[in-house]
């Protein structure tokens, strides 16, 4: 199951992602979930599923699924529960909330760059420039 779960957040890091791919290998995990899911199998399923959801503009998808990890992300790398704050940012920002967003994407930028986890702070400062060009 973390095979597939590698795979699906692999498929959806091309360009453009992949969420046919990513879907499929979502379905596999979930139905192999209640025979040897675990906590943490089912955490990074939703985390998972809540990126699909945003990519493909399903807002509705996207706001249940990070709304069940609210809560429900302790077994999350630190890495992990970053990006799920910066997806629920990019659902205010396809929302029209920009300026939420923007606060919230900087924040988490700044947070990023202070933990040295400069990969991640990178990111989330290429999607605020991104999306003051928009």
């Amino acid at each position: 199951m973390r095979l597939r779960l590698g795979a699906a957040r692999f498929d959806l890091r091309a360009d453009p992602p992949r969420t046919d791919f990513a879907r499929q290998r979502v379905a596999e995990v979930q139905a192999a979930l209640p025979f040897a899911g675990a906590p943490t199998i089912e955490q990074q399923l939703l985390a998972v599923r809540a990126r699909i959801a945003v990519l493909t503009g399903d807002l509705d998808e996207a706001r249940t699924v990070l709304d069940r990890l609210t809560g429900f992300d302790d077994l999350l790398t630190y890495q992990e529960r970053m990006r799920l704050d910066v997806l629920r940012n990019r659902v205010l920002l396809l929302e029209g909330e920009q300026d939420t967003a923007l606060a919230g994407l900087r924040k988490l930028a700044e947070q990023a760059q202070q933990s040295g986890n400069m990969d991640l702070a990178a990111d989330n400062w290429r999607l605020v420039a991104e999306s003051l060009t928009k």
